[in-house]
């Protein structure tokens, strides 16, 4: 598989669902994509490429799986929440479930 499949499938299995846009944003300083692989067409030709792999048998179940996880979350709108809340946590600004219950005390029903 060729390295800037390979790390678009990183990216995708990081922050499944992310949109295009997020994507080009997060390989600005990744060697593995050339600055000709850094628009929408571009993108959407590699998961294109990505897919016609898995497709083939040409690539593991994870990276089928990793599909299907991107695909469900982008249909569902939430790729770019789920990122963001995932970096957040990464940086230590996000402040966790048991808290959000703290706050809302009793309103919560979880």
């Amino acid at each position: 598989m060729p390295k800037h499949l390979r790390a678009l499938y990183q990216l995708i299995r990081k922050y499944p669902g992310v949109s295009s846009f997020s994507i080009i944003e997060m390989t600005q300083n990744d060697g593995r994509f050339s600055d000709e692989m850094r628009n929408e067409q571009s993108v959407s030709q590699m998961m294109f490429e990505l897919r016609d792999i898995v497709e083939d048998g040409g690539a593991p179940g994870v990276v089928s799986r990793a599909l299907a996880v991107h695909d469900r979350l982008a249909l569902a709108g939430l790729g770019d929440a789920y990122r963001y809340l995932v970096r957040s946590v990464e940086r230590g600004e996000y402040f966790g479930i048991g808290d959000i219950q703290q706050e809302l005390g009793r309103m919560s029903n979880s």
